[in-house]
């Protein structure tokens, strides 16, 4: 093999090896919520399809303190929340200590927990 060719081969190969790097999916981030309060009352909606129990826990922003406020079965469920956004929400399996959902950010591949935020009049 000449070394033009042994080049254009090796110019082949990188280009293919960084375009199927680039196709790769990506985790998709929701960015954190920025509004107004909700002029009535605000809710978080909990679509829980893991079939199982998840405790929905309320934690202030840089406090570190955490606050377990319900606990909902397989379906859907809305729970009056407190219409400030200092606060995040998190679901994890009664008991456990690894997060499955945030208000925050939804895993594509992981949508086994939704947590979403909505105002209700």
């Amino acid at each position: 093999m000449n070394r033009n060719s042994f080049q254009n081969s090796l110019l082949i190969v990188v280009v293919l090896g960084s375009s199927a790097c680039a196709s790769q999916p990506k985790v998709a981030e929701e960015p954190a919520p920025v509004g107004q309060p909700c002029p009535e009352r605000r809710v978080l909606v909990v679509r829980n399809n893991s079939g199982g129990e998840v405790e929905i826990v309320e934690s202030r922003r840089g406090s570190g303190a955490r606050t377990v406020v319900a606990y909902v079965r397989t379906g859907v469920q809305e729970i009056s929340i407190r219409n400030d956004y200092e606060y995040a929400y998190s679901a994890r399996a009664v008991g456990g200590r690894t997060t499955i959902a945030t208000t925050n950010r939804t895993r594509v591949s992981d949508r086994a927990v939704e947590l979403v935020r909505e105002c209700r009049s």
